[in-house]
């Protein structure tokens, strides 16, 4: 089955244009009929990952970052690319004190917490000093 794209675009390393593509995303998704829960958890994703690379990676002193997103109607694929400084999602820890009212925890780490919580399927490769970043989406079963 040939996968349908449904955003292949650059973007701009700004908090900017991270908002507007995640409100840009969260229409495709309606419009592509995608599961809510899919949806949502894809734009939750690609908020925490796009926004980790304009604070962290280019620090704000500009760039840019690929994004594309195709489905093969059962999965929706994620995929980032950036030329910012390498950052592995997969090699850090979770927050600790995850047990304690978040009022009382220390501040980092919760973002990507979410991210490998949310995504059924995380790859992360450096090639050519280039970040990729896979994120997988399946429909979940209701709780």
């Amino acid at each position: 089955m040939v996968n349908k794209v449904l955003m292949n675009r650059s973007f701009g390393a700004t908090m900017e244009s991270v908002s507007a593509l995640c409100d840009e995303l969260g229409n495709v998704g309606e419009t592509e009929g995608l599961d809510p829960d899919v949806g949502m958890r894809l734009v939750l994703v690609t908020e925490e990952l796009t926004s980790n690379v304009v604070r962290h990676g280019f620090k704000g002193s500009g760039g840019s970052f690929g994004l594309r997103v195709e489905t093969d109607g059962r999965e929706v694929l994620l995929v980032i690319t950036d030329e910012a400084s390498a950052f592995n999602p997969l090699i850090h820890e979770p927050p600790e004190h995850m047990d304690l009212p978040i009022e009382d925890r220390p501040i980092g780490g919760l973002g990507l917490h979410l991210v490998r919580t949310s995504a059924d399927e995380l790859v992360y490769s450096r090639v050519d000093n280039q970040n990729h970043t896979e994120a997988r989406f399946r429909p979940r079963a209701a709780e």
